[in-house]
């Protein structure tokens, strides 16, 4: 018991020496909100996808390398698709996996910790627009609307 009691000690401690303070927590947060404007301003970062939300259909959790990457007047999509194509090209298209000049960007800042920013592009005779929504902490909501197919959403994560 008393071993029990010494290893349990030890482990307490080790936990409360990891523990962040609340002003380490702020700091930590203030760099990752200044990295996200920085790299929003910038329009050059990429947001690794995570989890896809179809229309009428259940969440699911994604784990390849999906990404949506914006490189000033360049985006390049990487994302799958599930849902309805109203229009579908013959050879069945590539879905939303292109590079394509966007062909307009809109930024704005919303509330104090998210902007909104409105991609449009066309790919494959398809009008899209992606519609961001993004965190001073780095998580991203992203909404696809298509002229072809049913909107799609995701989220994930900005890499600076």
């Amino acid at each position: 018991m008393k071993r029990f009691l010494i290893v349990f000690s030890v482990m307490l401690a080790m936990t409360a020496c990891n523990t962040m303070t609340s002003a380490q927590r702020a700091e930590r947060d203030a760099l990752v909100a200044q990295a996200v404007d920085k790299a929003l301003s910038k329009r050059h970062y990429t947001v690794d996808i995570d989890m896809m939300y179809p229309t009428g259909a259940p969440a699911r959790r994604l784990t390849n390398d999906y990404i949506l990457k914006v490189e000033g007047d360049m985006m390049t999509s990487y994302l799958p698709y599930f849902g309805t194509a109203y229009d579908a090209p013959y050879s069945g298209g590539n879905g939303l996996d292109f590079k394509e000049p966007i062909k307009n960007y809109k930024s704005e800042q919303v509330k104090k910790d998210k902007t909104r920013i409105t991609i449009d592009v066309d790919h494959d005779s398809d009008h899209l627009t992606y519609t961001l929504e993004v965190f001073d902490n780095g998580n991203v909501s992203l909404n696809v609307i298509s002229t072809r197919r049913e909107s799609i959403n995701f989220n994930g994560t900005l890499k600076p």
